[in-house]
């Protein structure tokens, strides 16, 4: 039996070790390449848009009256 799934591991084997030596180099290029992800702002007190201040906009119902 095992010379019936002979041919099968040794395919499987063959192409995972090129899948490594062609692709490799290119992960560790993208990976050197990538920038580090700055830590988000988890503030509470300026929710919406970054560097903008809660205040400065104006309520959507005060335009009601």
């Amino acid at each position: 039996m095992s010379r019936r799934f002979t041919p099968y591991m040794v395919a499987v084997l063959t192409g995972v070790a090129s899948g490594v030596y062609i692709f490799k180099p290119l992960f560790e290029e993208v990976a050197a390449n990538r920038k580090p992800v700055p830590p988000m702002n988890t503030s509470i007190a300026s929710p919406g848009v970054p560097g903008k201040s809660p205040a400065s906009s104006p309520s959507p119902h005060s335009s009601a009256k």
